[in-house]
């Protein structure tokens, strides 16, 4: 499982933050010195926060919610308090299922996280459009020691028509605009990070991904059904009209 600690080095990295221009930062008191850089990075960027004002609680795994909550705030969500509603972890489990970040991820959203999982949430927020607010976080109204902030800050796509943003995802082609919807990875590889349409050895459909014009690797698609065919038949004898799980000998063919 991955650590609270962790998630902030994973964030730092992938935010590229420059950490040691955080070195000592860190409101926390108990955050180890390898690691207070990181939190302190992603604390003043507004991409964690901790249990209290003192405690981070770094040691502790982190969970699918908090890592959710930190991947989307880079991508631009959550910048008022007023967006988290009753429930942060409601709020946060709606909105991530709605860009598809929990794609291919089935732990709970209070349970913790795998280095797995984490690679696979990363992986969904590069490719997750990037959205800027608009308006405000509501409206606030003080009284006599009460505050009460009404309504939510809406979200729009960051869009532009630099040719860059169309490296992952070429939305241009759908858009009467002809501007592209940013990726977070678009966004912080420049461009380089591509992603392409294509097919693995066998043919079979596929992704390749490249980086500075040198692929990555090319990665069949899941398929949408699988089935086991025993060996012995011949080509003629797999025949399949459905989706069942086969599994077929001479003695079923007679």
């Amino acid at each position: 499982n991955v650590t609270r600690n962790e998630m902030a080095v994973v964030m730092s990295n992938l935010l590229d933050y420059t950490v040691s221009s955080y070195k000592g930062t860190a409101p926390f008191s108990d955050v180890p010195s390898w690691a207070e850089p990181y939190v302190a990075a992603c604390y003043t960027n507004g991409i964690i926060a901790g249990y209290d004002a003192k405690t981070f609680g770094g040691n502790d795994s982190v969970t699918t919610g908090q890592a959710a909550l930190m991947l989307m705030k880079a991508l631009g969500y959550f910048q008022y308090q007023s967006d988290f509603g009753d429930d942060w972890l409601v709020e946060t489990t709606r909105q991530g299922s709605q860009i598809g970040l929990f794609d291919d991820v089935d732990t709970g959203a209070t349970q913790a996280l795998t280095r797995n999982d984490v690679a696979q949430m990363v992986l969904n927020a590069l490719e997750a459009n990037m959205v800027q607010y608009t308006g405000n976080g509501g409206t606030t109204i003080k009284g006599d020691g009460y505050e009460i902030t009404t309504g939510k800050a809406t979200y729009e796509d960051r869009t532009s028509t630099n040719n860059k943003y169309g490296k992952i995802d070429n939305e241009s082609r759908d858009r009467n605009d002809g501007k592209y919807v940013i990726q977070l990875g678009e966004d912080l590889y420049d461009g380089d990070l591509e992603k392409d349409a294509d097919a693995d050895d066998f043919g079979r459909p596929g992704t390749t991904w490249s980086y500075e014009g040198d692929e990555i690797g090319t990665y069949a698609d899941n398929a949408d059904d699988s089935m086991v065919i025993n060996k012995t038949l011949s080509a003629q004898a797999i025949l399949v009209t459905d989706s069942d799980y086969f599994d077929y000998n001479r003695k079923d063919l007679a």
